[in-house]
């Protein structure tokens, strides 16, 4: 509202645009090439519907901006079209490949389908909010009354709790799955290189029963 109303302001008092469009520019050009290298260097695009759907936003985006005019027009589209563009990229191919070490969201979708989250508990001190979110539960620290219902019972634990669980309870089936906080973005992730030392790992182990002493 506040952009709207200064460009209306502008338009009316005829101020020229060359500053802005040069501005506009600029910032567009690094914008889309930040957002490229982002998306070659940490996930390369190999989909071939990503590729052509991204083609044909770049000659739509040729079109309409040849077919704008001059002036704020121009400026206006141009800086819409960045965004779709820029969008797309991240929606299609980066936000789809990151989400898949985020383990809690993974793990949530076994649990939903085979296990039910009912069935499941978490390592204590422990806390995966997107398994959390995607479940639609809260899980509790395991006890050991947890066997008394009769229904399965699996931990989601990171490796030192599944190796703290093995001391107390006999482990059976376990699924593991590569860990990251994609919230907390770093070179050391986004670099290919060195992507391994950032992954941690969670573990959906089901739990047979307490060891006899």
């Amino acid at each position: 509202m506040l952009t709207a109303a200064w460009i209306q302001q502008m338009v009316q008092q005829q101020k020229g645009q060359k500053p802005y469009a040069i501005t506009q520019l600029v910032i567009c050009s690094l914008l889309l090439i930040a957002v490229g290298l982002l998306n070659a260097w940490a996930f390369p695009v190999h989909e071939m519907w990503i590729i052509i759907g991204f083609l044909m936003l770049v000659v739509v985006t040729y079109l309409l901006l040849k077919n704008s005019g001059v002036g704020w027009p121009r400026i206006l589209v141009g800086s819409v079209l960045t965004s779709v563009l820029v969008w797309f990229l991240l929606d299609a191919n980066f936000y789809p490949k990151l989400l898949t070490y985020q383990a809690g969201n993974e793990l949530a979708q076994k649990v939903t389908d085979d296990i039910g989250g009912a069935n499941v508990y978490q390592q204590a001190g422990l806390r995966a909010f997107s398994f959390d979110f995607y479940t639609a539960t809260l899980a509790k620290p395991l006890r050991d009354s947890a066997f008394k219902a009769g229904r399965p019972v699996w931990l989601l634990a990171d490796t030192a709790g599944l190796k703290a669980a093995r001391t107390k309870y006999n482990i059976g089936k376990t699924i593991r799955h590569r860990d990251f906080s994609v919230t907390q973005l770093n070179g050391t992730f986004l670099n290919p290189a060195t992507r391994q030392k950032a992954l941690s790992e969670l573990i959906l182990a089901e739990v047979l029963e307490p060891k006899k002493d």
